[in-house]
């Protein structure tokens, strides 16, 4: 794909039992005009096996491993060194992106607005009781 839009960097240690959640909100956005980059930090579970399944077929993935585990600062230059989009979009491996989160930003700069920084969070959380809670802002 060519003029890729956005790159995301989804950075991860050892969570093979939620990067698949984070990949798959990647694979529901509503603009598909980006590219995808995990990087692994040395994970030592089944992290990687869990990746390669979510990520299937899917072209604008793309997965780099780092040799030893050297931190979230490193994952996310890593990705950085290795993205190819105008904007950069970071999450870690537990995160979740709302399914029009690329699709927000993208008009927010057909408004004029392209070179004010944008934040897009969503945090989701569990309880003890493995209920879930949710804080979405835009």
């Amino acid at each position: 794909m060519k003029d890729i839009k956005f790159s995301v960097v989804i950075s991860c240690f050892n969570l093979g039992s939620t990067i698949s959640n984070a990949i798959s909100s990647i694979k529901k956005q509503t603009f598909a005009n980006y590219e995808c980059l995990i990087v692994d930090d040395c994970s030592s579970d089944n992290t990687l096996d869990f990746i390669r399944q979510a990520i299937g077929n899917d072209k604008r993935f793309s997965i780099i491993r780092h040799e030893k585990n050297e931190s979230l600062y490193m994952t996310r230059k890593t990705g950085v060194k290795n993205s190819c989009g105008e904007y950069l979009i970071f999450l870690d491996g537990d995160d979740t992106l709302c399914e029009n989160a690329l699709e927000e930003i993208k008009t927010i700069e057909k408004q004029g607005f392209g070179n004010l920084p944008v934040c897009i969070a969503k945090t989701q959380y569990s309880f003890s009781d493995n209920s879930l809670g949710k804080y979405c802002h835009n």
